[in-house]
């Protein structure tokens, strides 16, 4: 039933924005929701996050920490909700300005893919192509990122798969390898 109740929330929140939106003790509430309730309904309050942080940039980096812990959740593989968190994924991604969290978003996602099933992986390695698309600055970054790994592997970082906060990962710094 919440879930049905957010889905409903989800669409009528571009006109609710023009209002004032939503206020931080329910926002607090949607990440409450997020990180206790289940898969479904954690995917919903993620997709009304996503929708509130484009208005308010001031709990951008919680959203993307939300978003990298849920992509953990031991449940993801019998959810009926897949679909909804790889276009959020594809979402946050294009608007997402720090490359290092763009890396270890998508790191995360390639680590759950390769123990779920095949169609997963599939779908993971398109939503992150396509997120990548005409990003020319961070191609050349990535790029630039392989050359000082060839030169320099002596000082490679580890990536950190336990980390909570997809900025401090690693993930950008790290060899691709061991993913």
């Amino acid at each position: 039933m919440l879930g049905g109740l957010l889905t409903g929330v989800n669409r009528s929140y571009p006109y609710i924005s023009k209002q004032g939106g939503i206020d931080e003790h329910n926002i607090n509430t949607l990440f409450k929701l997020v990180y206790v309730s289940n898969f479904n309904v954690s995917v919903q309050a993620l997709m009304l996050l996503y929708q509130i942080s484009g208005t308010k940039n001031d709990f951008c980096n919680r959203f993307y920490q939300a978003l990298y812990s849920k992509l953990l959740d031991p449940t993801i593989s019998s959810s009926s909700k897949k679909a909804f968190l790889l276009n959020l994924i594809y979402k946050s991604l294009k608007r997402d300005n720090a490359t290092s969290r763009k890396v270890a978003i998508a790191r995360r996602l390639l680590q759950v893919s390769n123990v779920d099933d095949p169609v997963l992986a599939c779908a993971s390695l398109y939503t992150i192509s396509e997120a990548n698309k005409n990003s020319v600055k961070e191609n050349d970054s990535l790029k630039s990122a392989e050359n000082k790994e060839e030169t320099d592997k002596a000082t490679d970082t580890c990536y950190d798969k336990a980390a909570r906060n997809p900025m401090y990962s690693n993930a950008d710094k790290s060899a691709a390898v061991g993913v």
